[in-house]
């Protein structure tokens, strides 16, 4: 897609460019931020619930990262993500921060620059990520890496490729299977990689 805009610039007689991100800024901690390394998770998704995993495997993945990496989970989104965060929070079924709705892009940017290991979607939250170059994993379904994936090497993409994926549809019309059929395991094992990455 960064290709394609860059074409643009090319047919109106503008040098193309190279699709590459500019230097990251450096963002100050947020006040609030704990002092442990903390895991930032956005399970939402504004373009619609078939690029939603479902709320009990985010839990099953935090709880591992939790026991496995001491990492604080920290659930982060905008006002139309707090829903989906709240069932992340009810399945998780232990105390956590729940930051969705209570933030600024730019206070958003902010934690996730501050955070040891990101979890999302294809979303916008994916792309801030990569352009801070913070390690990432981001799940796709009913969109194509290919296509939308993240610039960098800051961010892993896990996906369980089915035969109707790519469909680009906001709302699936069967069962969701490109999301039911990615294992908690699988994004977990993607998490620990980035995790053990330098």
């Amino acid at each position: 897609m960064a290709d394609q805009y860059l074409g643009l610039l090319e047919d109106l007689g503008l040098p193309k460019g190279k699709a590459e991100l500019p230097p990251p800024p450096t963002l100050p901690k947020p006040k609030d931020a704990p002092s442990q390394p903390y895991l930032a998770i956005l399970p939402g998704a504004a373009y619609g619930p078939a690029k939603r995993w479902d709320s009990a495997s985010f839990a099953s993945v935090i709880r591992d990262l939790q026991k496995s990496h001491s990492l604080q989970p920290i659930l982060l989104g905008g006002l139309g993500d707090v829903e989906t965060c709240q069932a992340v929070a009810q399945s998780l079924g232990s105390p956590v921060t729940d930051l969705s709705g209570k933030t600024t892009t730019l206070e958003l940017a902010h934690w996730l620059a501050h955070a040891r290991l990101i979890l999302c979607h294809d979303s916008g939250p994916m792309h801030l990520a990569a352009f801070l170059r913070k390690p990432a994993v981001a799940i796709f379904g009913s969109t194509e890496p290919a296509w939308t994936g993240p610039l960098g090497s800051s961010v892993s993409v896990v996906r369980h490729k089915v035969s109707c994926s790519p469909c680009f549809l906001k709302t699936c019309p069967i069962d969701r299977r490109c999301m039911t059929r990615l294992t908690p395991e699988e994004v977990l094992t993607a998490c620990v990689q980035r995790l053990n990455q330098k």
